[in-house]
């Protein structure tokens, strides 16, 4: 069985990643093709580095923003997972002791940041820019046993475009979150930490090396942040991507260069002082860290103005024509007017 939500995505233009930057003002910040760095780290490295985490406690309500817990837009409570030996019964992750998927996968990854005016518009092709595990899960390996409900879904492209407020404000009133909750600079998605059934998916879903797996319409995403990229060696972590209101994803060290505590965090796992922006941009302004405590990144949306995942749709590779989505056939194509630019998608 499937236990990861079936995802609502967003927009998606090929040729908006394939087209050249922008002259002027205006113009590309961030950008990536080819996969260059892969993660080539030993599964065992990878384990024993992991230590330990702090999974959410079966029952704990869901129906407000408040620190250790998601404020979520369906469920009310965080349901009973699996029990799993990893998971002890003070809620404690053993990461060194969870099973992994195996293999060492290459993709081609296309990630693009694009100011235009007022926002920020970010678009990849949905596949990760380090290797991932082998999907569909082995039934060979020990992923693919029985009893940890191997994944049965393939990794696909997505077109993924999301359309960020550059200069986000914070609101005094928090958004739920409801499934999606940002895009990654290794090309991939970010969704919140619970899986279909309202259960921990960390302590519950199985990941390959990167932290990421598939979801029904093969896309590849994770649930907290992915131990697949550089950080800083000193100081605060550097930004991983963006959340869905506009506001920056950063990794665990705070000022200090130690691993952030919840309880160093406001109620949507974030807070405010000077950092330094993807672009960067030096500012003080609101952010989020992913760190080893539930909800691990984004438990609420802190910001004014959130992309909806209603506005997002997961687009399926075509057997015939050039555009399809499951509630539309056919091909065609959309253009979309912003400021000085013009934007195709076909």
């Amino acid at each position: 069985m499937v236990r990861n939500r079936a995802l609502i995505l967003g927009l998606a233009a090929a040729a908006w990643l394939a087209s050249p930057t922008p002259a002027g003002a205006d113009g590309a910040r961030h950008s990536h093709g080819d996969l260059s760095s892969p993660q080539t780290t030993s599964y065992t490295t990878l384990k024993a580095a992991r230590a330990t985490g702090t999974a959410a406690v079966d029952g704990v309500s869901m129906t407000a923003a408040a620190q250790n817990t998601l404020y979520h837009c369906r469920f009310t409570s965080a349901t009973t997972g699996f029990g799993y030996s990893w998971v002890s019964s003070s809620n404690v992750i053993s990461f060194a002791n969870k099973v992994m998927v195996e293999g060492e996968v290459a993709w081609t990854s296309q990630y693009r940041e694009v100011t235009s005016g007022s926002n920020l518009q970010v678009g990849s092709n949905g596949l990760p820019n380090h290797y991932t595990g082998t999907y569909p899960t082995d039934s060979s390996t020990e992923a693919g046993q029985a009893r940890y409900a191997p994944n049965p879904s393939s990794i696909g492209t997505s077109r993924i475009f999301a359309n960020l407020p550059l200069n986000p404000t914070t609101s005094t009133t928090p958004t739920c979150v409801n499934g999606v909750v940002g895009i990654l600079s290794t090309g991939a998605m970010l969704f919140d930490a619970l899986d279909a059934d309202g259960r921990d998916a960390v302590a519950n879903e199985i990941f390959d090396l990167c932290e990421g797996h598939p979801e029904t319409t093969t896309t590849y995403h994770y649930h907290h942040i992915t131990n697949c990229f550089t950080d800083s060696t000193s100081g605060h972590s550097v930004q991983v991507g963006w959340a869905l209101d506009g506001f920056g994803i950063y990794g665990p060290k705070g000022e200090s260069g130690t691993t952030i505590t919840n309880a160093e965090l406001d109620e949507c796992h974030g807070h405010t002082h000077s950092v330094t922006q993807a672009d960067g941009q030096t500012k003080t302004i609101y952010h989020y860290h992913g760190n080893r405590e539930f909800p691990y990144v984004v438990g609420c949306f802190r910001g004014s103005s959130v992309v909806s995942d209603r506005n997002l749709y997961a687009l399926t590779n075509p057997t015939t024509g050039l555009w399809y989505t499951s509630t539309a056939g056919g091909r065609g194509y959309a253009i979309e007017s912003n400021a000085s630019q013009l934007f195709i998608g076909i």
